[in-house]
């Protein structure tokens, strides 16, 4: 609409104000077709609203999901005059003639309801649909900025894009995880122990990436979404085989309120019931244990003193502070095929675990090793030999260097040195062809600093390869005199 187009229309509805005012009366009629939208396009005044103080960024973003907010408004310019015009019965005459006032609460509204009618529930989102859902994120995004952490019951109806690629909707019992960008790394590779439509699709990390659209951040704030597999939670009672999962005392008969522990994201029971898919699932989910849970989560090692009430009086239980480490060991998750070929859910133990256990997860990770020997019967020394040799042979290798090792220190745990050797000496045993040549030249001279070793500790075999690999087992330290070389 061009300025000069504009002055003469306010000039003609000042005028038909001035007459509406004589008159004490208004007819509609005549300016029927006449005002214009925020479009520039001419309506009547039935199909016109006045804007509230609605941003122009909301009106983008519903423009973007189709829904043109500005054909429903009059155009601006009609009712912000200055001072210094003229019109002195234009304003009136706008008021007289739209009755209506659209706010930018009732625009939020209308572009939600527009989103479920674009994406609705379960349903697939495809290319078709991707500027409706690059839409909706920007809508989390504008209400973030503009409201804060105020606006999650707003938020809270807003469509999601999960990352199977179809719409959800958020509900108490129904949080979302964030997407697996924003997990910690080494969480990452586990992902597929969550089922898809719980995790948030990868555009919302792309929006972040390609256009500034930070809105995962906010999710969280809202309790839309879990950050990492690694939180908290708060359960209003824990008791019974779940208590005692955790304590090393008699919790028979004890309840305990409202204690906070460290908990793996939708464990109970959406982990839980993945689980009876299939074995890769339930590996997914150890691996997550022990790759990510086990070394980030300082709470499961650590023994923590509660009150609980106990035939209604208080009770002190001492618990670790990891919940997702009862539940791992009470519940019924691990696959395991049964007489029919159909596969059974059973607890957590060396017998069950050892056939979803990956060996790689065990290298260099000491707090998996402890995790499964500690509470679910693995034996330690086993499980090292897994971590450091996934090849039978070589783990048979290491079991007869063991072997060697242990003959040689004898029932001593500590492996101390044998009666009548100093700490610090140097045992060289002899190859076959120096021992023959020895035995011709007589005893070898004794250096200042040099003792030679017992008979009976020479003629044992070569701990040369033993020592090379002792350090894989944490042995290092207890040969702090010894050196072996062979």
């Amino acid at each position: 609409m061009r300025t000069d187009s504009l002055e003469w229309l306010k000039d003609f509805l000042d005028v038909v104000g001035e007459c509406w005012s004589k008159r004490s009366g208004v007819d509609i009629s005549i300016i029927a077709g006449l005002l214009p939208d925020q479009n520039k396009r001419l309506r009547s005044p039935a199909d016109l609203a006045l804007d509230s103080g609605i941003s122009e960024q909301l009106k983008d973003i519903c423009l973007a999901m189709g829904f043109d907010v500005r054909s429903q408004i009059l155009f601006q310019a009609l009712t912000t005059l200055q001072p210094a015009e003229r019109f002195s019965f234009l304003s009136e005459m706008i008021t007289q003639a739209i009755a209506t006032k659209i706010s930018e609460d009732e625009v939020i509204g209308r572009a939600i309801k527009r989103l479920d009618d674009e994406l609705p529930e379960d349903e697939e989102c495809d290319a078709s649909t991707l500027k409706v859902q690059k839409a909706s994120i920007r809508l989390l995004n504008y209400l973030w900025y503009s409201k804060g952490k105020d606006g999650d019951s707003i938020a809270k109806k807003v469509a999601l894009i999960s990352s199977s690629n179809r719409a959800v909707r958020w509900s108490h019992d129904r949080l979302m995880m964030a997407p697996i960008s924003y997990w910690h790394e080494a969480a990452r590779p586990f992902a597929h122990a969550y089922p898809p439509h719980r995790v948030l699709g990868s555009i919302y990390a792309e929006q972040e990436e390609q256009e500034g659209i930070a809105v995962v951040s906010p999710l969280v704030e809202w309790n839309i979404a879990i950050a990492d597999p690694l939180t908290s939670d708060t359960p209003v009672e824990l008791k019974d085989r779940r208590l005692a999962a955790i304590s090393s005392g008699d919790t028979t008969g004890v309840t305990v309120k409202n204690e906070k522990f460290s908990q793996i994201a939708l464990l109970q029971p959406e982990l839980f019931n993945r689980c009876q898919e299939g074995i890769d699932e339930a590996r997914a989910l150890l691996g997550l244990v022990l790759c990510h849970i086990a070394p980030h989560d300082p709470n499961w090692t650590k023994a923590k003193s509660v009150m609980g009430r106990k035939r209604h009086e208080d009770f002190a239980v001492t618990l670790q502070g990891a919940l997702w480490l009862a539940d791992l060991r009470f519940r019924l998750w691990v696959p395991v095929p049964g007489e029919d070929g159909k596969l059974v859910q059973m607890s957590a133990n060396a017998s069950t675990l050892k056939n979803i256990l990956d060996p790689k997860w065990l290298e260099k990770n000491d707090s998996a090793i402890q995790l499964l020997s500690e509470w679910f019967g693995f034996d330690e020394l086993e499980l090292r030999l897994l971590g450091v040799a996934p090849d039978e042979n070589k783990r048979q290798e290491l079991r007869d260097g063991l072997a060697k090792l242990v003959e040689f220190g004898g029932a001593d745990p500590e492996l101390r040195l044998l009666p009548g050797v100093r700490g610090r000496a140097r045992f060289l045993p002899a190859r076959r062809e120096e021992r023959g040549h020895r035995r011709q030249r007589g005893r070898p001279r004794r250096g200042p600093t040099q003792e030679l070793a017992p008979a009976h500790v020479q003629a044992r075999p070569s701990l040369g390869w033993v020592s090379q690999h002792a350090p894989s087992f944490g042995f290092e330290r207890r040969f702090k005199g010894l050196a072996i070389t062979g």
